[in-house]
């Protein structure tokens, strides 16, 4: 059943609403529905019983005394008072059917013309309130301009913390909804499965389903006339009396509107269009609207509209096609294995919430067998994509002439060069519309030589804006990159191709620069790379220079590895290079035996781990037993529990070593544990009385039978400047495996990690 407001309902739930709550907002919240419904409840238009009754109730009122029931038997109030005819909507939605299967029934895949089905391919998409429903803020500007921590900006975008709605649930919730999305987000893809959805009887088959993109407005020959244009689209799909049709239809409420890339009309022509959606809106109200941009564009007073965004896939979604994609491109399903290498690389795992690039990733792998060795290949393609395509589909000759759009490829990607570095050296992933403006001014007077007097920087911003979607405004005076993966892309090519490489090197602890030094040892060949990495390692040296302290630590480290490896059998190559990552998170705290660190490798050598799993890389029961004793001895008072089970697998491994004073000493540790426990209530009692003695007991235990010594009593600067150097040497790690560096650089450096010197 739906229902709307009687006239007098509609007094009644006035007076009722001005009694109890100070705004919508509230009454929404209070009824557990969205905003959109209680404006569409005071509105009197129609609604699903449940909605309406929500409402009543929070409202103090019941239904049944406040509401009427639909005059039509479809469901649809008729204005016109024509009777509605069911046999006619199915008879139009039979004919447009052939139409909206043409327009609509597939989706375009990276490498692949035509697309495949969209029944096939379709991944249900997540839509959160859009931040553009704000006029003239997009966003609280003080509160996002102090606030670029990358956890909560994201490399790949902007994210507001709301809780999203599927697809299907949205266009089931609001009649009327403005739809944003980035590019590549999916927005023609999702108006394209309503569409079929709708034709095929799964959503609203009491309505007629309409695909327009606006972008068929630059092609008429006429004034542009929105309800000519739907009587046009009737006609193509030869339906009879098209015009006393479609009026019938629009008055009746009977159609279901989806207008598709308002952001690619030109600025003439949207003034146009956006008052005759106003226009169209008002006068056949109960229809079904959808429409889509690109922000920051933003569509200007539309009554009852839901504006939404397209968030970025997340990890099921991604699964979900990626499984699609192998079973029917592929014939093959290597989804989990996509998934696993997926998690080992961050910025490309990011790549792929991206819907635009997921298929070029899957495509990349699947002919590969794995994603590319040289990482920046991945990069460079998916740059190319976002640039070259969107270049080709978003430039239109009828714009009016900007000296960006009359400027090559290259030198085009030479201005987003310039930005990208000018900001990321700055610590801005946010860039003030101001300083962009001049960036951009002092790019044409110093680079291309021209007059700024003649240029006008906030149309060059649009032009950058809708001609790629790579630089999107994040609120009315703040531009961001639209992937900040691309971002750190165009920052490490443009200190590579000005030789400016060696700026990096005091960045080297930041992570906000990993990336970027990343791609900067992929891009560089020859004595360049060799140069690059020595330097790296000679910075890594020096951190630790002016502490004394430190440097001992490292060289007895160094100096104990090299004294006791062969004691330690392992097949991996660098087993010393390993053993001190070992032993140099062994003596710092205690981190147990964690199972899993993340391959880095494109050469399949040094394979250095994360600094958390570093105790797993080499299976030993000399190793095991160390790492039992060390977690002994960082151990807290307040818990005995690790004690007690160390205590139990040490003798096991002990029986191993063939050194009969080291097991009389460890039976010894047992006998004289029974006897302390039975001077006091429980363990926790014991360990807290005791865990001094054995913490240095566990101290001599080390220290005599192993040469291994555990107390360097490190202050807690001290061990958070050892685990940046540690996270530095494995920065470099991974700069080695992915490098083209030579033989002979690698293996020295690979040879050197963690240790003074090469």
């Amino acid at each position: 059943m739906r229902l709307r407001l009687s006239a007098s309902g509609l007094q009644r739930a006035q007076e009722a609403y001005r009694k109890i709550f100070i705004s919508q907002v509230e009454l929404a919240k209070e009824a557990q529905v969205d905003r959109t419904s209680v404006y569409r409840f005071f509105k009197q238009d129609i609604q699903n019983l449940d909605t309406f009754d929500k409402i009543c109730i929070a409202l103090g009122l019941t239904w049944h005394d406040v509401g009427e029931e639909a005059l039509s038997s479809s469901g649809f109030h008729n204005p016109s008072g024509l009777e509605i005819t069911d046999g006619l909507v199915q008879q139009v939605r039979e004919k447009i059917c052939e139409k909206i299967q043409h327009d609509c029934g597939t989706v375009p895949l990276w490498g692949y013309n035509p697309g495949r089905p969209m029944a096939d391919m379709f991944i249900d998409i997540n839509l959160t309130p859009s931040p553009h429903a704000v006029d003239e803020h997009i966003l609280d500007e003080h509160a996002i301009a102090f606030d670029e921590d990358p956890d909560t900006f994201g490399r790949i975008s902007y994210q507001t913390s709301v809780q999203p709605i599927s697809g299907r649930a949205a266009v089931q919730t609001f009649n009327r909804m403005l739809v944003y999305g980035k590019p590549g987000s999916g927005k023609t893809t999702y108006l394209h499965w309503v569409a079929l959805q709708c034709i095929n009887g799964n959503l609203f088959p009491e309505l007629v389903p309409i695909f327009i993109p606006f972008g068929e407005f630059l092609e008429e020959d006429y004034k542009v006339n929105l309800k000519a244009h739907i009587i046009k689209y009737f006609a193509i799909a030869q339906i009879e009396q098209a015009e006393t049709r479609t009026e019938r239809l629009l008055a009746e409420g009977r159609l279901l509107i989806l207008f598709d890339g308002f952001d690619e009309l030109p600025e003439n022509t949207r003034r146009t269009i956006q008052a005759q959606l106003r226009e169209l809106i008002s006068q056949f109200r109960h229809c079904h609207f959808i429409i889509s941009c690109r922000p920051p564009l933003r569509i200007h007073n539309l009554i009852g509209f839901e504006t939404l965004e397209i968030a970025e896939f997340r990890q099921p979604q991604i699964k979900a096609f990626a499984k699609r994609w192998f079973e029917l491109i592929a014939s093959y399903d290597q989804s989990d294995r996509f998934m696993e290498r997926l998690k080992r690389h961050r910025a490309i795992s990011e790549l792929a919430k991206t819907p635009l690039l997921l298929p070029m990733l899957c495509n990349v792998f699947n002919r590969e067998g794995e994603f590319p060795m040289n990482r920046i290949t991945l990069y460079r393609k998916g740059f190319d994509i976002l640039f070259e395509e969107w270049n080709e589909a978003r430039f239109r000759q009828s714009d009016a002439p900007n000296p960006y759009s009359q400027l090559p490829t290259k030198a085009k990607k030479a201005l987003l060069s310039v930005i990208a570095t000018n900001f990321f050296k700055q610590g801005k992933t946010l860039f003030y519309r101001n300083e962009l403006e001049h960036t951009v001014e002092n790019f044409f007077q110093d680079v291309l030589s021209m007059d700024t007097l003649s240029l006008d920087p906030t149309d060059i911003l649009e032009a950058i804006e809708f001609q790629h979607g790579l630089v999107v405004r994040r609120a009315a005076n703040y531009f961001s990159f639209s992937h900040l993966t691309f971002q750190e892309y165009l920052t490490a090519v443009y200190l590579v191709s000005k030789q400016e490489q060696a700026t990096v090197y005091p960045y080297i602890l930041d992570d906000r620069w990993r990336f970027v030094i990343e791609i900067i040892s992929e891009l560089l060949h020859g004595d360049r790379v060799d140069d690059f990495l020595m330097n790296m390692k000679y910075e890594l040296d020096n951190l630790l220079k002016p502490y004394g302290k430190l440097q001992e630590f490292v060289d007895w480290l160094n100096q104990f590895v090299g004294q006791t490896s062969e004691e330690f059998t392992s097949s991996q190559p660098y087993k010393n290079t390993l053993l001190r990552a070992i032993y140099f998170v062994f003596c710092i705290e205690d981190v147990g035996r964690i199972s899993g660190f993340t391959s880095l490798n494109r050469r399949k050598e040094l394979e250095f781990p994360d600094y958390y799993s570093a105790p797993s890389m080499i299976s030993n029961q000399l190793l095991d037993m160390h790492s039992l004793l060390f977690r002994i001895f960082h151990a807290k008072a307040t818990d005995p529990t690790l004690f007690f089970t160390a205590i139990k697998k040490i003798p096991r491994l002990v029986n191993s070593v063939e050194s009969l004073k080291l097991k009389a000493s460890v039976e010894a540790w047992s006998f004289q544990v029974e006897q302390q426990l039975s001077n006091y209530p429980n363990q926790t009692e014991w360990w807290h009385a005791r865990h001094a003695m054995w913490k240095d007991r566990v101290r001599q235990f080390l220290s005599q039978h192993f040469q291994v010594k555990c107390d360097w009593n490190f202050s807690d600067d001290e061990k958070n400047l050892l685990r940046q150097y540690y996270g530095g040497t494995k920065l470099l790690a991974e700069c080695l495996n992915l490098s083209h560096s030579s033989k002979s650089t690698y293996h020295q450096i690979a040879n050197s990690l963690l240790r003074n010197g090469l």
